[in-house]
C-alpha cells in the first residue's frame, strides 16, 4: 500500500460518521487495532496508536500493508 494513500484513507475513517473500528496491519507483523477515533493520529512521515493500556504504538505509514475495516462501510 502507499503511504500516501494509506495516510489518506486513515484520516478518511478517523472522520467517518458513524466510525467504524479498523486495524491497520504493518510489515513486521504488527496488528494495530483501532476502536475510537481518539486512539490514533497520522502524518505522512508517522503514525501512532495508543493501544489498550495506553501505551503509544508508533508506525512510518511507509510500512503499512493493509487497513482492515471490521465491518463493511456503506
Amino acid at each position: 500500500m502507499d503511504a500516501t494513500d494509506a495516510v489518506t484513507e486513515l484520516r478518511g475513517l478517523r472522520h467517518r460518521k458513524p466510525f467504524v473500528p479498523f486495524v491497520i496491519a504493518l510489515k513486521d507483523g504488527r496488528r494495530l487495532p483501532v476502536n475510537r477515533p481518539s486512539q490514533f493520529a497520522v502524518q505522512p512521515w508517522i503514525g501512532i496508536v495508543l493501544d489498550d493500556r495506553d501505551r503509544l504504538m508508533r508506525f512510518n505509514p511507509v510500512d503499512i500493508v493493509a487497513i482492515e475495516v471490521a465491518q463493511p462501510v456503506k
